[in-house]
């Protein structure tokens, strides 16, 4: 039983990227809990230029929406506050224009998050709700103020051997817990882990 990974007490790393826990991220602001997603900030020399984001500064449920932090192939995920417990948290939202063009992506989006929903371990991207309001499917998820394995790698080149253990070990566990859960994660990738403030590993997009 391998348990609950706990990092040493030296954190991993101190960057701010956050992703969505589905795809690789287009940043669009400092990536960590914020390196697109839960799970998954972005730095702001990632910030892109593009049009006006409607939903900036809208509420959605019981979620202001911040900022972007990043988008994917099945959404894009957003730093907010819920409202209501007073907590950041990240919201992703699958497009309008797929959910539309395809039940089979209402489907996925929907699947993937139920899924999430049945874990509770602190190596998974925690989901805390999902929805669907203005037209709009979105699930609400922990915040993860990190960066993800892919953006410390790009970032540092080379990661140290404390790093590349502890990386896998929080992965491996995370894995172990969610096999004993019958759910198979199909798509481990770095972009996929994210790496909070604080060291703690977390692996998104179930």
């Amino acid at each position: 039983d391998l348990g609950t990974f706990r990092p040493s007490n030296t954190p991993l790393g101190r960057e701010n990227p956050h992703r969505s826990p589905t795809a690789p991220a287009t940043p669009t602001h400092p990536v960590g809990g914020g390196s697109a997603l839960p799970v998954l900030g972005a730095s702001a020399a990632e910030a892109a230029a593009g049009p006006a984001d409607p939903l900036l500064d809208t509420v959605l449920g019981k979620c202001q929406i911040i900022r972007r932090l990043g988008e994917g192939g099945m959404g894009t995920v957003y730093l907010a506050r819920h409202l209501t417990l007073d907590v950041e948290v990240a919201v992703k939202v699958l497009p309008a224009a797929l959910a539309q063009r395809d039940r089979a992506f209402v489907d996925r989006f929907l699947r993937e998050a139920r899924t999430a929903a049945q874990v509770h371990h602190p190596n998974i991207v925690q989901v805390l709700d999902v929805d669907f309001l203005k037209g709009l499917y979105f699930i609400v998820m922990e915040y993860v103020d990190g960066e993800t394995a892919g953006a410390r790698l790009r970032r540092k080149r080379m990661l140290s051997e404390r790093e590349t253990a502890e990386i896998g070990l929080g992965v491996a566990v995370a894995l172990e817990y969610a096999r004993r859960k019958s759910i198979v994660h199909r798509d481990v990738k770095p972009e996929n882990i994210l790496i909070s403030r604080e060291g703690e590993i977390k692996l998104a997009d179930l």
